[in-house]
């Protein structure tokens, strides 16, 4: 309802009565100072409720079971991932190196913990999503006010951005990209700077993130909306870009390789759709996104402002391809998709505001209402999205309780859950043992992936577990999840209830 009345406002105005000459030249003199003042507060209470958010979910003790807790995890074990996983002998190298010493960085120069670098990364990559692309737009109202509707609109983005993932900066870049070479945005640059900007940023994503090659699907939306010189102006930027960013990592081309087999090994070991993570499954878009979208449409149409730019531009045609492709792999229409679309809806909500009918009481007003609806929206703790956390149970391997159930030295533990990896790790960073399944399942051995996909295969049915059992040491163990409150079953090992919901298998001591 909030929204539907600043929307109202952004549109219609403020009727003021004129009931007399006196008070119509009142009227005008306040609009004038309004017109001084407005700008400035809209900015002002835009950025200051942007800053606001992040802390105030990280207030409230906010730690995802996410990269973030690895990354942070990895700047304290002081040791490569070889030390840490067991890899397979050609397994490639870590797609998020840039973002690893970044995170090493602030742990040494700001000498903060685990929970502090975690915080760090919700909160800089969540202000990195939504301040970045404010730069570009005249009406800071606008960004804003797209932000609500794809928070309300579609939850699932907020969690996203809010995960403290390096992949947010992939999303940054692609909306800072298209606000470049857009003719509507707010500054106008020459050709040359803005190749080498764009160059400059394809160079950090590639480096901090990995992933070089889904660019293309940019390029292919600058081509669809025939942009064909701009289009080819990026291309270039993205290979330089690429190769540079490649280059900081020390071995550019096994990393240009690298990304591309990571990304076609992915794919290819599963047998049914839910054996992939949820990013990578078969999802239609959000449907109540595009009707806002199609509302947007068809507002332009009634106000008599169509043209065929309006969707023959690379925002929306980015927005398309990603609906698209996000029916293959989720992950297209989340972070590139959406992306597009909101710089696309942004861009049209500040076409509506430059040509309605609004004073400056009114734009205060509207933006006043925005700010108010969007910190709402993303800090109310919804299902206890974010306190939940405060109720995992870790294993820790100074718990007495847990005293010869954690693995001994050069250990394995094996586990088919990725969380298991990511909180036991967390919270034992420096911890002498290793883990079978990390970030990643095709950075596992190969007959370890086989035991891996055949137990979720089988919904972890405890016979599918004996190819592990049967190589396991008396230094290894077995974590297996279970909400059932009943021990999994597994013959062959000693079985201990360690944390929640989270049994602990041994070989049995003699």
């Amino acid at each position: 309802m909030v929204c539907f009345w600043a929307a109202v406002l952004l549109q219609r105005g403020v009727v003021q009565s004129q009931s007399s000459k006196e008070e119509a030249a009142g009227t005008v003199h306040n609009d004038v100072q309004g017109r001084k003042y407005v700008p400035l507060f809209v900015w002002v209470a835009v950025v200051v409720t942007l800053i606001l958010i992040p802390l105030k979910i990280v207030g409230y003790g906010f730690v995802p079971v996410t990269d973030a807790m690895r990354y942070a995890a990895k700047a304290l074990a002081g040791k490569p991932w070889s030390d840490i996983l067991v890899l397979r002998a050609d397994a490639p190298v870590d797609h998020s190196a840039g973002w690893e010493l970044i995170v090493q960085g602030v742990h040494r120069f700001a000498g903060v913990g685990a929970d502090g670098m975690v915080a760090f990364s919700v909160a800089g990559l969540f202000l990195a999503f939504v301040v970045v692309p404010l730069i570009w737009f005249r009406r800071a109202e606008a960004w804003l006010a797209a932000l609500v509707v794809v928070v309300l609109a579609a939850p699932v983005n907020l969690m996203r951005i809010t995960g403290g993932r390096p992949y947010i900066l992939e999303m940054v870049v692609v909306m800072s990209v298209l606000l470049i070479w857009s003719p509507l945005a707010r500054f106008k640059m020459g050709q040359t700077t803005k190749m080498i900007l764009t160059t400059a940023l394809m160079a950090a994503v590639v480096w901090i993130t990995g992933c070089w090659y889904l660019y293309a699907l940019v390029l292919a939306a600058f081509l669809f909306a025939g942009e064909f010189r701009v289009g080819a102006r990026f291309g270039i930027c993205w290979l330089v870009g690429s190769v540079i960013g490649a280059a900081l990592t020390g071995h550019p081309f096994t990393f240009l390789g690298d990304e591309v087999a990571l990304a076609l090994t992915a794919f290819s070991q599963h047998t049914v759709q839910r054996q992939l993570v949820t990013e990578f499954m078969a999802q239609t878009p959000d449907t109540l996104l595009l009707v806002c979208a199609a509302g947007l449409l068809l507002w332009r149409v009634a106000r008599g402002r169509w043209t065929s730019a309006t969707v023959f531009n690379p925002a929306f045609m980015l927005a398309v391809l990603g609906a698209i492709a996000g029916m293959q792999v989720y992950r297209f229409w989340l972070d590139w998709g959406v992306p597009a679309l909101l710089v696309w809806m942004a861009l049209e909500i500040q076409d509506l505001i430059e040509t309605g009918a609004l004073n400056a009481m009114g734009r205060a007003t509207a933006a006043a209402l925005l700010c108010a609806s969007f910190y709402v929206a993303t800090t109310t703790d919804v299902g206890g999205r974010w306190t939940n956390c405060l109720e995992v149970e870790y294993m820790r391997q100074d718990d007495p309780e847990l005293a010869g159930w954690l693995p001994e030295k050069d250990g394995i533990i094996y586990s088919t859950n990725m969380d298991v990896f990511y909180e036991t790790f967390f919270k034992n960073p420096r911890a002498p043992w290793r883990y079978v399944l990390g970030f990643e399942p095709t950075f596992m051995t190969a007959d370890d992936l086989k035991t891996l996909r055949t137990i979720d295969f089988y919904h972890g049915v405890p016979q599918a577990y004996e190819p592990w059992v049967a190589k396991m040491r008396p230094a290894d163990r077995l974590v297996v999840r279970s909400a059932s409150g009943r021990a999994p079953g597994i013959q062959g090992l000693e079985l201990k209830y360690a944390v929640k919901n989270t049994w602990i298998g041994r070989v049995p001591r003699k």
